[in-house]
């Protein structure tokens, strides 16, 4: 470095550490004017990058506090950031961008903390402190705030000349808070039930201890407690007040009898229920505790009470085996015999005797007339075949016979089986063979009948319907099962003859 005199030294001149500088000492005698002064004697404890100028890297190395671009404001705006991991480094770089910068470090967090924030193309120093493990916390200063011989302060917090700060001028923000006289007021005031500036006289204390314990309003209109009840316990009403409660005592059953009556008495309410027989009435009781028993039983004839009237059903007399306003009716309970009549005359009267509880119904001739407006869909009675009942339409009816059925038992079958409808009603058929099962002697038009068939196989044979129209099931033939074969024959007048086959075991 060539000789340069003290004038001509900048701020950002470097100087080796063995430099001297040579002065001129005014205050010395004539001869003795001249000072030469080593670099170490002028500066003590150089500070490591103190107004270096650096591009895009950040170098944090010196606890002390490192300052750059003192001179020209840094314009980058995306810097890589170095460090020496020793907590509480810290390094400002004076910068005016047009777009905030952003800070990178393999590993490492920045957060930005305080200061005024980023402002485009202005004057602003980027303020970064290493806090080890907790990252690096950088912020946005004015300019006027710098360290290590920074320039003079053009303003504080945007306020220029005589500049006294207070709270009102800092920022409140996230991260750097700051409590108020309001605050410190609420707080002097909090306690564990109020927040200084709350009413809580309308909230609702808890007022329960223990798990189980009811919050309920007692007679002064209080929230209270009722603490847990014991095992079993019910909740209920005591004095007015919602109380635990023992259960009640489960009721128990007693019975007493003598020769005309018997007594339940339910033992936890002390009440009791007698009945007492009456005539023609007689109790009988058995059992004790909880199963008593009570049997009433009828043991009177008595008489018939009542009358009867026009349009009634009544029953009733003033004396015995008679019935009251029907002289034409008698009952004899020697023969158990009643009879009816009108005039007294023999086709008048119609007797219903028991023993062999026959109906004669008769005009003297052995014979029964329906005249008049007789009605109903046929009419039936015992005895005697092939004679017909002349019905109220003009058709006539055969008499009911009330003769066995007509069944046929079978243990033959061919391939083709024909079944007469007019010689069987129930059929029990035995397939030695497969069968195809054929009708003759169908109803006639109008009519129809119903046959029923238990079929069983000997061994696999198969059964079929040539003429039925539809089939119902299907036929098992294993050599075991009974299947039980209903058949309707219903010969329509518009349709003709149906046959529907039903099949089930």
């Amino acid at each position: 470095m060539a000789d340069k005199k003290v004038t001509q030294l900048t701020q950002v001149t470097t100087l080796p550490d063995t430099a001297k500088i040579y002065a001129v000492d005014l205050t010395r005698a004539v001869d003795d004017q001249d000072v030469q002064i080593d670099k170490s004697d002028l500066v003590s404890g150089a500070v490591e990058g103190d107004r270096a100028t650096i591009t895009n890297v950040i170098p944090i190395t010196n606890i002390a506090g490192s300052n750059y671009n003192f001179n020209t404001a840094n314009p980058e705006t995306a810097y890589t950031v170095t460090r020496n991991s020793i907590i509480n480094q810290f390094a400002q770089v004076f910068i005016n961008t047009l777009t905030k910068p952003t800070l990178t470090l393999g590993g490492v967090t920045f957060t930005e903390v305080g200061g005024i924030g980023w402002t485009a193309s202005t004057d602003l120093y980027l303020y970064l402190r290493d806090l080890g493990v907790d990252g690096i916390h950088y912020a946005f200063l004015p300019k006027a705030v710098g360290s290590s011989g920074g320039g003079a302060v053009d303003s504080v917090n945007t306020q220029t000349g005589v500049v006294v700060l207070d709270t009102d001028d800092i920022a409140d923000t996230a991260i750097n808070r700051y409590t108020n006289d309001t605050d410190i007021t609420r707080l002097a005031n909090t306690s564990g039930t109020n927040t200084g500036d709350q009413d809580l006289s309308a909230y609702l204390i808890d007022p329960t201890t223990t798990a189980g314990d009811i919050i309920w309003r007692n007679a002064l209109g209080n929230i209270d407690r009722i603490g847990v009840g014991a095992e079993n316990d019910l909740l209920g009403i005591s004095g007015g007040d919602v109380k635990w409660v023992n259960p009640p005592v489960n009721q128990t059953l007693s019975n007493t009898s003598d020769v005309s009556s018997h007594t339940t008495t339910l033992s936890a309410s002390g009440g009791s229920l007698k009945l007492i027989e009456g005539t023609g009435i007689t109790l009988t009781t058995a059992g004790t505790a909880l199963d008593g028993t009570v049997t009433i039983d009828s043991t009177g004839g008595g008489t018939i009470s009542g009358s009867i009237t026009d349009n009634q059903v009544a029953i009733g007399a003033t004396t015995a085996d008679s019935i009251e306003g029907s002289a034409d009716m008698t009952y004899d309970s020697t023969t158990k015999t009643l009879t009816l009549g009108t005039d007294g005359t023999a086709e008048d009267k119609a007797i219903i005797q028991a023993g062999t509880f026959s109906v004669s119904l008769n005009d003297g001739d052995g014979e029964f007339v329906a005249q008049g407006d007789f009605r109903g869909g046929g009419f039936s009675t015992f005895g005697g075949t092939g004679t017909d009942v002349l019905l109220d339409n003009g058709a006539t009816k055969p008499i009911l016979d009330f003769t066995s059925e007509t069944a046929i038992y079978s243990a033959t079958s061919t391939a083709i089986t024909t079944l007469d409808c007019d010689t069987f009603d129930s059929r029990y058929q035995i397939l030695t063979a497969n069968t195809d099962i054929q009708w003759t002697n169908t109803p006639a038009s109008g009519e129809s009948f119903v046959k029923n068939l238990e079929v069983v196989s000997t061994a696999t044979e198969s059964l079929a319907f040539s003429t039925a129209t539809k089939i119902i099931g299907s036929f098992v033939s294993d050599g075991t099962t009974v299947n039980l074969i209903t058949v309707n024959f219903a010969n329509y007048p518009t349709l003709g003859l149906r046959i529907t086959v039903l099949i089930t075991q």
